[in-house]
């Protein structure tokens, strides 16, 4: 059985994004103490954006999104949990539950509950 190769939502998401990518020419300028830059540079850095990104979501009271190295791999791998509980449904759904997958995943999930409690 052959399973058709589909681009990754992530892949998606990044080519949809360049394509509906405005145009920024405009300039808006605005003065700060030495003190504001530094913590509009650390908020910047700390959810993964430029300052100009940064402030811009701010001034239009848009929700600033956590894009840090790390809030992407916990996105990437809920994403990757997820296709693998969409492969464990697809399984049961075709080929019926056996008394061997069952006991797999019922290992995989004691497994996944002691991480959790870690």
């Amino acid at each position: 059985m052959t399973r058709n190769k589909h681009p990754s939502a992530l892949a998606n998401w990044q080519s949809e994004n360049k394509k509906d990518k405005p145009n920024r020419s405009e300039y808006i300028i605005f003065r700060v103490t030495s003190d504001e830059k530094m913590a509009i540079q650390s908020y910047a850095k700390r959810y993964g954006h430029s300052p100009s990104d940064y402030c811009r979501l701010c001034c239009l009271k848009r929700q600033v999104v956590n894009m840090s190295d790390e809030a992407r791999k916990e996105r990437r791998f809920f994403i990757q949990m997820a296709n693998n509980w969409n492969q464990i449904a697809r399984h049961f759904n075709t080929e019926g539950v056996n008394p061997k997958t069952m006991a797999e995943l019922e290992q995989f999930l004691a497994d996944i509950k002691k991480q959790k409690q870690k």
